[in-house]
């Protein structure tokens, strides 16, 4: 005899912890401007702010702490950043155009040449190379490789998840509309053919008018007899 089997129910296993995506690596390229020492100040409010937001953020600031090959560290964070944050400012384009004194801003003029040179290599990583308005600053201020007219420029109006929330969103893969799944195709039944009604013309008259004294002979009328007249002689009907 087989013993019956008692049914149970399936034992659910326990929820394992996703593992949490890396942070992307961001660089922050801009220009020192002697002339405008309050946008050093602004790139740095973005730095830290995008890393309060946990992005890793990186900026030359914590280099510069130590004796650097300044050369060999730009091809170095540019080579290992997922996404390259170009600040604009007048002083920005102006150096990656290659319309600086030679002398003059160096270092950006350099930097901006391998973000170009990286670009060109993968012109379709809209994604990767990232021009940003911060607060005071406009769109003149992007370099024009970077084709600010015809692509996205992301403003950042205060440094608050409200002031830069479409960066965030790029930032961090949290687009602000996902796509809806596809449903399943409905059935739709044709719709019955219907034949076309058929015109029905009314019938014609013919009108036949017969000049001349008619005093004998036979008048033959094709047609509708209530349409016949002849002169002196009225053949319709009730005539």
């Amino acid at each position: 005899m087989v013993p019956a089997t008692t049914w149970r129910p399936a034992i659910e296993p326990p929820d394992i912890a996703r593992p949490t995506p890396a942070p992307r690596r961001v660089l922050i390229s801009y220009a020192h401007d002697r002339n405008d020492p309050g946008h050093a100040e602004s790139v740095r409010h973005l730095w830290e702010f995008l890393r309060s937001c946990g992005v890793d953020a990186r900026l030359d600031l914590p280099a510069a702490a130590q004796r650097q090959d300044w050369p060999v560290w730009m091809a170095d964070e540019i080579r290992a950043a997922d996404v390259i944050l170009i600040v604009a400012s007048a002083a920005y384009r102006e150096r990656a155009e290659g319309r600086a004194a030679p002398n003059v801003g160096q270092g950006v003029q350099w930097e901006a040449r391998l973000i170009r040179d990286a670009y060109y290599r993968d012109q379709r990583a809209l994604g990767r190379f990232v021009p940003v308005l911060l607060p005071g600053q406009t769109i003149e201020g992007v370099p024009d490789f970077l084709t600010p007219h015809s692509c996205t420029v992301y403003e950042v109006s205060d440094f608050t998840i409200a002031g830069a929330e479409p960066l965030l969103r790029l930032l961090t893969s949290q687009p602000d509309t996902v796509v809806a799944p596809l449903g399943p195709t409905p059935t739709l039944p044709p719709r019955p053919s219907t034949p076309p009604a058929r015109r029905t013309e009314p019938p014609r008259s013919i009108h036949n008018g017969i000049s001349g004294d008619v005093t004998s002979g036979i008048v033959i009328q094709v047609g509708h007899a209530d349409s016949m007249t002849i002169d002196g002689l009225d053949s319709r009907k009730g005539g």
